[in-house]
Formats: structure tokens, C-alpha cells, sequence
């Protein structure tokens, strides 16, 4: 078993703890983050604090997405946080219940809390786009505020999501079944939401890399002995991945700039989803790393090493991306998550 993150806390800054955890979680998650680090694990474990999603809004006078920005009172801790983890390569971890938003609120919108569609999209004054579930726009308010903050593109999972069947007239199980029936397909199809499209496997990439390299571990070469096929096999694997994630990153980034459109890259993602089930089976029809690119203007960055001057300190020169996770469409493999996504 392989672990990936350590949760510091859980929801510490719920307005119901009146501020108890303040002073405590930035520390502990300091301290974790650095012991990691101290023993050597800092790169491949990552610690993070899962927060409820009542650390951002929106203004009332401005109530969409793209205005979300985090609590007032909490606002320079929550900056410090993200730069910490970005630092770190860590990524954001939110919790998110849309039964919520119908728990004591009778003039929600009832269908507005699934995922088959409410009658009346909501519509973001501030970008256009057209909301049809709370869970999207909960989610895009968070990469608002995160690209407020200066970290937009900071990888985010879902640690826990979910829908009762007990304890209120809207938990049943009729009602959780109808969620989980927009929930598991959304899962499957990667899809995002419309400031994180889904069009990245990054989380399976890097599962497969683990498994990759898991088995180098096991095969010993004696002195005086031939390499094994297998290994030069496995780390040309590697390889191939690490480069597909770089290119990743870099379009993330420029999606993010706003210098490509969600639309451009379809036919990478098709590509993308053809390759990491087929890599191994297939191993040579996917020699060319490069030529899947070649339709994008990636060279409107010159290289990813640009981006470690222009980007945040998230990014760095040779660096893996192994933490590049978040709603892009990606399954979260943390072992602690109840229903979790994850890309960038």
C-alpha cells in the first residue's frame, strides 16, 4: 500500500468551532509537512487539511462562481495555507455536500442539487458560463478564490461527497440514489467542472507510475548480468508518463490564461484516454510523446522551464508533477476518501 496524503484535521474552520482551530492548523500542517519531508517522504506524501467548502463565497450582491472568494475572517490564514501548499506541491482538499445547500433552505432550488439537470441554469454574471448543479458552481467558487489568491491553478480533490439517507426529509434513499446516479457517471466520463473541464489523466498516470515503480524495486540486476527487458521496458514507461504530465501541466496553464479554450483540447484528451489504457498493451504504438501535442500552440510558453519564472512556486524545474491532482476529471487514489475526484 502506498500513501499519498496525510489529513492534518478535519473542516477546522467551520464557523461553528468560533475560531478554535485558528492558531493551531497552519502549525500542523507545518510540522507534518516538514517531518515528511525530514524522513525523506516529502516528495510522494503530501499533507493537507481537508476544509468545508464554507471557507469561500460569494458576495451576496455578487452571488456566482466567479466572485468566490475565501471567508473574510480567515482570509490571510487561508492565503498562507495555499502558498504552503503550493510550496509543497500539496494539493487543496475540500469537502463538498450539496445536500447541504437544501438543509434548512426551502427556497433552494431542489434540482439544482443533483446532477441531471435543473430546469433554470444559473447563470454566472460574471463569466457567462451556465451552471446546471451546485456541486459545479461550489466547486468553480473554489477556484475563484483560489485564483484570487494568487494560486488558480493549484491542484484540488474532493475529499468527501455524498448524499444521507437518514436524519432530515431530504435524506432518503431515493433521493442518494438519484445523486449518486449523476455522481458515479461523472466519475467514469472524467468530466470536470467549467473552470476545471475535465480533460486529464493525470491521477491514473500516476498510479500506473507507482506500479511501475513497485516492480523496479523487485527486479535485482546481478553484476555481470544482462538487464532484464523488463526494467528498460518499466523505465521507459516512466519516462513516457512524466513527459505526458509536463506537457499536462503546461496546458493547464494556458487554459488557465485563458490562451486555450476547453474545446482545443478534446482531441487530447480522447488521445489521453486511449493511452493510458492501451500503453502497455500497445507499447509501441505510443513512442512519439511529442506528436500528440502538436495540434496545440504550446509554444506560446516556450518551455515548461518558462513557466517556473512566470508560474508559481508550485512548478519547478524537473520536477515529476506527481501531485498534479485535482477535479480534472481525475479519481482521487487516497485510501482515506470517501467518493473523492482529483486533478489539475
Amino acid at each position: 500500500m502506498k500513501y499519498r496524503y496525510v489529513a492534518v484535521g478535519n473542516e477546522p474552520f467551520l464557523t461553528s468551532y468560533n475560531g478554535s482551530f485558528l492558531n493551531t492548523t497552519f502549525p500542523a500542517l507545518r510540522n507534518i509537512q516538514n517531518a515528511l519531508n525530514d524522513a525523506g517522504v516529502g516528495d510522494s506524501i503530501k499533507a493537507t487539511v481537508p476544509l468545508n467548502a464554507d471557507v469561500y463565497s460569494s458576495p451576496t450582491d455578487q452571488a456566482y462562481p466567479s466572485s468566490g472568494r475565501f471567508r473574510s475572517d480567515i482570509n490571510d490564514l487561508m492565503t498562507q495555507i495555499v502558498q504552503f501548499l503550493s510550496q509543497n506541491k500539496a494539493p487543496f482538499t475540500v469537502n463538498i455536500y450539496p445536500f447541504l445547500s437544501l438543509y434548512g433552505n426551502d427556497d433552494f432550488p431542489f434540482d439544482y442539487a443533483f446532477f441531471d439537470g435543473a430546469p433554470q441554469p444559473v447563470v454566472d454574471k460574471g463569466s457567462g458560463i451556465q451552471y446546471t448543479n451546485v456541486f459545479d458552481a461550489n466547486f468553480d467558487a473554489l477556484v475563484s478564490a483560489l485564483k484570487a489568491a494568487g494560486y488558480g491553478d493549484l491542484p484540488i480533490i474532493v475529499g468527501e461527497v455524498g448524499w444521507p439517507t437518514d436524519g432530515d426529509r431530504n435524506a432518503n434513499t431515493g433521493y442518494a440514489i438519484r445523486f449518486y446516479n449523476g455522481l458515479l457517471p461523472r466519475l467514469v466520463g472524467n468530466r470536470g467542472t467549467p473552470l476545471r473541464p475535465g480533460y486529464i489523466e493525470v491521477g491514473e498516470l500516476e498510479s500506473q507510475i507507482d506500479n511501475f515503480e513497485a516492480e523496479i524495486e523487485g527486479l535485482t540486476v546481478k553484476k555481470g548480468k544482462t538487464r532484464p527487458p523488463r526494467l528498460t521496458h518499466l523505465e521507459t514507461s516512466i519516462t513516457r508518463h512524466k513527459l505526458h504530465i509536463k506537457k499536462l501541466e503546461l496546458i493547464l496553464r494556458l487554459l488557465d490564461n485563458d490562451e486555450l479554450s476547453p474545446e482545443e483540447v478534446n482531441d487530447v484528451k480522447d488521445f489521453l484516454d486511449d493511452y493510458v489504457e492501451r500503453n502497455q498493451e500497445d507499447f509501441d504504438d505510443f513512442s512519439d510523446v511529442d506528436d500528440l501535442y502538436n495540434s496545440l500552440p504550446l509554444d506560446k510558453v516556450e518551455s515548461l522551464e518558462d513557466l517556473v519564472t512566470i508560474g508559481p512556486p508550485g512548478l519547478c524545474e524537473g520536477c515529476p508533477c506527481s501531485q498534479l491532482k485535482d477535479f480534472l476529471g481525475n479519481i482521487c487514489t487516497s485510501n482515506t476518501c470517501h467518493c473523492c475526484f482529483s486533478s489539475s
